[in-house]
């Protein structure tokens, strides 16, 4: 069932009310009954996939052994390969299980956590199960730990007026950022995209922006839908964003955007690749060829080419995402392997971080780079990025021509100009807000009745149900 179906707020009341009515002691087990009723729903097909990653690994991990944690890796692996990838020909015809890279995720970050001694196995499968199966997050997330959230789904909660208004609160938000703005620039980026040959270099530029709007507006409403709903239940959920687009260098963003997905791959793949001695012979090698680069950043070279080549793979089987991955693996290596000297040219220029100009600048510039990679990610083959890369940069044009260009996939006439001013106010308006909660402004907090108002206003006249499902469902 997806968080946009008409039926899923029916289902989230009954499931509220059951999980307050029912005895304490039953409360972990109701969850559970739940969730897997969730996840049937979407597709009962589905569901016997989830049911051999959770019985497979939670028996395979009983004892923590290597051989352990081998078989769980080649059966949970192989499940997501198998269907992201389609490997096998002849046997592609399966439908995708429903959130499988999460889960997967979820299942290999356990299996590690107890290999490594991080946490005891937990012994009672139907907890385990409940761990992997959360209907807040098994669909796009955020990537749980047991750690954090294993003592959580079992422990008692009791219903919570306060957390009820805050947990609604942030539904409201998902719901706006996701019906309402991702929704309506959904159409502009969808036909840019299926067809960028046939549009000049000021419409891909817009195209390229929406869909950056579009793609966090999409995947930040999801997390504060889930994170709501998790609230109202009494259980925390890791945040997933922190307001991405005002970092001001890459790997800050990177530490704002998809925040799990980069702690499971450092955690689990970062730093392991540091401390091989495969790794330490590579550094060793490069600098021989770079005697006066830093020791400390060449250990990262080899790790950060992996973890970003893999982080484009998970996305999917595209050379747009593999390119997508090596975009970032350059810029990452770059950014670490320069740090040195442009921490002494900054002290050179005497520059000031804290002057405002220098923020915007840095800000912006990030967000710029991050457009580009869009490009990448976006794009329906390398040609297509490959053309409109070729188109922005030469052949940018503010003529009357191109911005009445721009104007057409918004639609015809006077239809046209009002989509362009209602995305417009649209899009300054969640600026505004997430400025306010980058500043930590009280004013929010204040005005918070009036802004819950005017956002079920907006997205009950403005709101595109029934169109999608959430971007990230894809991967």
């Amino acid at each position: 069932m997806s968080f946009t179906s008409i039926w899923f707020p029916f289902f989230c009341a009954l499931s509220i009310a059951a999980y307050f009515l029912v005895p304490v002691r039953y409360q972990w087990k109701t969850l559970l009954i739940i969730s897997l009723v969730f996840y049937s729903l979407a597709n009962p097909v589905y569901l016997p996939f989830l049911l051999i990653s959770i019985i497979t690994t939670h028996y395979f991990m009983l004892k923590g052994t290597g051989k352990g944690l081998a078989a769980t890796l080649i059966i949970n692996l192989g499940l997501l390969v198998y269907f992201r990838y389609n490997l096998i020909p002849g046997f592609n015809s399966l439908i995708v299980p429903l959130g499988i890279s999460f889960y997967t995720f979820m299942t290999l970050g356990y299996a590690l956590d107890v290999y490594n001694g991080v946490i005891k196995p937990e012994r009672n499968i139907f907890k385990y199960a409940l761990f992997i199966s959360y209907f807040p997050q098994i669909t796009q997330g955020p990537i749980g730990t047991w750690e954090a959230m294993g003592r959580q789904l079992i422990e008692p909660h009791y219903f919570d007026a306060e957390r009820l208004k805050r947990g609604g609160y942030r539904i409201l938000i998902g719901y706006f950022k996701k019906l309402v703005i991702a929704g309506r620039l959904m159409f502009y980026v969808d036909t840019v995209f299926s067809s960028p040959g046939s549009y000049g270099a000021l419409t891909l530029c817009t195209a390229v922006f929406f869909y950056a709007i579009e793609l966090y507006a999409d995947f930040s409403g999801y997390m504060d839908i889930a994170a709501g709903l998790s609230e109202i239940l009494g259980i925390r959920l890791s945040e997933n964003f922190l307001r991405p687009y005002f970092s001001r260098t890459i790997p800050e963003y990177w530490r704002r955007w998809h925040i799990t997905l980069n702690e499971w791959f450092r955690d689990h793949l970062f730093v392991p690749l540091m401390a091989t001695e495969f790794n330490r012979s590579f550094s060793d090698g490069l600098k021989k060829v770079l005697p006066k680069a830093k020791t400390a950043a060449l250990r990262t070279m080899l790790p950060l080419f992996v973890v970003w080549l893999t982080t484009g793979i998970w996305h999917g089987a595209a050379w747009t995402y593999l390119g997508w991955g090596l975009y970032y693996a350059v810029i990452m290596m770059a950014s670490t392997g320069s740090a040195g000297i442009m921490k002494r040219v900054r002290k050179k220029l005497k520059w000031n971080a804290k002057n405002r100009f220098i923020i915007i600048f840095q800000t912006l510039r990030t967000f710029f780079i991050v457009c580009l990679g869009y490009i990448f990610f976006r794009a329906e083959s390398i040609q297509d990025a490959a053309l409109i890369f070729k188109r922005i940069f030469t052949g940018a044009s503010l003529s009357p021509g191109a911005v009445k260009q721009s104007l057409i996939p918004f639609g015809n006439g006077h239809q046209a100009i009002a989509s362009a001013l209602i995305l417009t106010a649209l899009i300054l308006g969640l600026f505004i807000y997430e400025l306010l909660e980058e500043r930590q402004d009280d004013r929010l907090s204040r005005h918070r009745l009036f802004l819950a108002a005017a956002m079920i206003a907006a997205t009950g006249l403005l709101g595109i149900f029934g169109q999608s499902n959430f971007l990230y469902q894809a991967f």
